[in-house]
């Protein structure tokens, strides 16, 4: 009789991988822990730290020690882990959010949001207006309460001051009147506003001044100057917009 031969499949698990604070780490098994994910990346003890797991929608999920994550082959998962045993809550356009630092930057908010640099955040306060945080800067969560954050698109105006041929932007956001951004217009220009002023929309020849009580937005959704180029032309004359 022929000898049987028994054929055995000595492949390695797959390795997957797994991002934490940044960094990536392999894994084999599918489902990690907490305690997991803590003692790939080298945090330990792991009891010292706090992991939260970065979910589908930006949303991040205090993971402890025993709860767990699927990993799968096509997609990363994102850890971020704090040594700490406090955490702080906040919102960012109606999501709530834990975080294990007393601290956040503003470019993190932006991404727990999910937007990009064409957006601000800001800091809604009771009574107060809202405070626009900075590009760069971090924000203090360590304060009673819990922190309300939004965000906002950028819009850019851009001014062509056709008696010199200067051009330049100016940043809005929907809920800016038109004559607030006329007036920074005429702070950049150095110059005071004459009657006989003109400012137009670039591709519709629209008079702009006419509309200065609307919000930018108001103004977008009745559909004026959707190209938002304002071609400027002072009291004395001047060449018709480009």
């Amino acid at each position: 009789m022929g000898t049987e031969t028994q054929i055995v499949d000595e492949r390695e698990p797959r390795e997957l991988l797994i991002n934490v604070d940044g960094d990536d780490f392999p894994v084999h098994d599918p489902v990690v822990s907490g305690r997991r994910v803590l003692e790939v990346a080298g945090k330990l003890p792991p009891d010292d730290f706090i992991v939260y797991w970065l979910g589908r929608d930006n949303v991040l999920q205090d993971l402890g020690l025993d709860r767990t994550v699927h990993i799968h082959e096509q997609h990363v998962e994102q850890f971020l882990t704090f040594d700490s045993d406090r955490s702080y809550r906040f919102e960012i356009d109606g999501k709530r959010e834990d975080w294990g630092c007393p601290t956040i930057t503003e470019a993190t908010l932006r991404k727990l949001a999910g937007v990009g640099e064409d957006f601000r955040v800001w800091l809604e306060r009771k009574g107060e207006p809202a405070l626009l945080i900075p590009r760069g800067s971090s924000v203090d969560l360590a304060a009673p309460g819990i922190e309300r954050f939004y965000t906002e698109r950028i819009y850019s105006v851009e001014i062509v001051n056709e008696n010199n041929g200067d051009e330049f932007r100016l940043e809005a956001y929907k809920r800016t009147k038109i004559e607030t951004i006329i007036g920074e217009m005429y702070t950049r220009l150095g110059v005071p506003r004459r009657p006989d002023d003109r400012l137009r929309c670039e591709k519709t020849g629209e008079d702009v001044f006419g509309f200065a009580q609307l919000t930018l937005g108001k103004y977008l959704e009745e559909g004026h100057c959707h190209c938002l180029v304002w071609c400027f032309v002072g009291g004395t004359g001047g060449a018709s917009c480009r």
